[in-house]
């Protein structure tokens, strides 16, 4: 059986540098931020918003928080419209295989793009630690303090959202 987002274009999303700063902690109480004048998903809705003009892409979550909290939990944090569009996590295939050495982000997603097979693909993320220089294409670095706000950030994801669903019709 094939997993879910084969042959569809996928954007690989990391919540902490991309829908927040990357500066997010763990407490006793929960996530938290130490970023003054920034909150936690303050770049959801815009996401969302960005996201509009591409109906065909769907998301899988690269995130800490899946590992964390579990994707019900996570997903929790989203707006329902970005909730409808995830068909999983860089976790889930991984799972499903012998245990692997713990892997980078990239890695990760990379391991996933085998796995899956999307028509196309993008990666949101403010580190490109362990991406090889080939496949930098594939990333929309994002700015660790202010995730996606920037307009250069917005106008690159605008960009590569518009390459990986080309040709592909709105499911």
């Amino acid at each position: 059986m094939k997993p879910r987002g084969h042959s569809q274009p996928l954007l690989y999303l990391d919540f902490d540098g991309s829908l927040h700063p990357k500066s997010c902690h763990w407490g006793v109480s929960g996530p938290y931020l130490e970023a003054e004048g920034h909150s936690l998903f303050e770049h959801a809705r815009l996401l969302q918003v960005i996201l509009g003009e591409y109906p065909a892409v769907r998301l899988v979550l690269n995130s800490s928080w899946v590992e964390m909290l579990g994707v019900n939990a996570a997903l929790a944090h989203l707006p329902q419209a970005l909730q409808r569009r995830v068909i999983g996590t860089t976790l889930e295939l991984l799972t499903s295989r012998p245990p692997l050495p713990k892997l980078l982000p990239a890695e990760r997603i990379l391991f996933d793009v085998q796995e899956r097979k999307p028509s196309a693909w993008a990666a949101l993320d403010s580190d490109v630690q362990g991406w090889p220089e080939q496949l930098l294409q594939h990333v929309v670095r994002t700015s660790p303090q202010d995730g996606i706000g920037p307009v250069a950030v917005q106008g690159a994801l605008h960009s590569k959202l518009l390459v990986i669903s080309a040709g592909t019709p709105a499911r």
